[in-house]
């Protein structure tokens, strides 16, 4: 975790103040299993926990999943100052002693939401587990035949935007270090109140091999020699699974013999353009379209290979659980992901969008001798184990929203 300047004397919450969680999102992911281990620890630490669900599609995808203990607010969807006084009311009868806004995206929310938050108290925390768009470099266009400069308004309009998000929360916890360094270096978030706190999964957990097998099989119906592969993730365009189904295509077209299959294992907005996309490419066979699946965890140790082909990232649970239970890595090197390999030589890291490099690393890990595949598949769970605990991760988690 980055290092924080903190009192040295705990600023303890409430004990009859509740930790207000406020979450909006329309399908579960990595972001909202990341914020289920947290609800969870902080009541474990002794908190009383609120879970803040804007809208009802908020709240029918977290409805399954709460544990008991864990009280759950819907507040209704609204426009302009309706949504914000709905807000206000909503926290304000929790009597917060802490508020935690898990943002998929730097722009959740807004300014004034942040504002009300911060009316309501003075312990609010951000926890961002995506990278912003691409700030786009400042061009300003040129007046009177490129006598006079413009403004470049429209990029100072974008940043402000961006900045004004770090201004209001005590602290913005980041789930990799990249996302950190692009929000300081691109919005200029101040370095002490912005930390890192990676992405951890339970490392102890125990894997069954040959019921994920036949149950993934019986399922899919592809033949019981298959190479498996498998992604799990929001089909949304940040993941990059077009780039994917366009590598898949090339493996076929360079190995036509090679007996590999892919699964994926998600919902979201890309699913009806993925689709068409197989049928395209006349990969249905091949392909197996997944949908939501609430425990993957427990077919990953069918899979071989792990495939995440993603634009943008914070810090893949989904990456980190593949690991642990055998799968080896094909990904992009984007945002987080390095930071989970490092340079250890685990898997294949390929430039963003990088059709023929996803295509030679799924080839490469297919076809992967068993001697060098096993020792391949030690390193990477030794590294989660060492590094991504979840147990020290939720910890340091908590004690960052603490000592706000």
């Amino acid at each position: 975790m980055q290092q924080m300047a903190l009192s040295a004397r705990s600023k303890e919450i409430n004990p009859g103040n509740a930790v207000v969680v406020i979450v909006e999102c329309h399908v579960w992911g990595g972001a909202e299993v990341h914020t289920t281990h947290l609800l969870r620890r902080l009541q474990e630490r002794g908190h009383r926990v609120v879970l803040m669900c804007i809208g009802g599609e908020t709240e029918a995808v977290y409805g399954r999943h709460l544990s008991s203990g864990v009280e759950c607010i819907l507040v209704p969807v609204a426009r302009g100052i309706g949504r914000l006084v709905n807000l206000y009311r909503a926290v304000r009868q929790c009597r917060p002693g802490a508020i935690v806004l898990v943002k998929g995206t730097l722009h959740t929310g807004g300014l004034w939401q942040d504002a009300v938050y911060r009316v309501c108290t003075s312990r609010l925390v951000t926890i961002l587990h995506v990278r912003p768009s691409v700030l786009p470099e400042c061009r300003r266009a040129w007046y009177c035949g490129g006598l006079i400069p413009g403004f470049g308004l429209w990029w100072w309009k974008m940043y402000l935007r961006g900045w004004s998000r770090g201004i209001l929360p005590k602290r913005s916890i980041c789930v990799s270090e990249s996302i950190r360094q692009y929000l300081i270096q691109k919005y200029s978030f101040s370095r002490t109140r912005t930390v890192t706190v990676r992405n951890g999964v339970e490392v102890n957990r125990a894997f069954e091999h040959g019921a994920a097998h036949r149950a993934v099989l019986s399922r899919t119906g592809f033949p019981d020699d298959s190479i498996l592969v498998i992604t799990a993730c929001r089909l949304s365009e940040e993941k990059g699974l077009d780039c994917g189904v366009e590598a898949f295509a090339k493996v076929q077209e360079e190995r036509p013999n090679l007996k590999i299959r892919w699964v994926i294992a998600g919902a979201g907005p890309e699913e009806a353009r993925i689709r068409e996309q197989i049928f395209r490419l006349d990969l249905q066979d091949r392909i197996c379209l997944w949908g939501f699946e609430a425990s993957v965890s427990s077919i990953l140790p069918a899979f071989r290979i792990f495939f995440l082909p993603s634009r943008r990232e914070g810090l893949p649970l989904s990456l980190l659980e593949a690991m642990l239970a055998g799968c080896l890595p094909v990904v992009s090197d984007v945002d987080g992901i390095p930071e989970v390999l490092g340079g250890s030589g685990i898997g294949v890291m390929t430039a963003q969008d990088d059709v023929g490099g996803l295509a030679a690393g799924l080839i490469r890990m297919a076809e992967l001798a068993e001697g060098g595949r096993s020792e391949m598949v030690a390193a990477a769970q030794s590294r989660v184990r060492d590094h991504f605990s979840q147990s020290k991760v939720l910890d340091e988690l908590c004690e960052v929203i603490e000592n706000a």
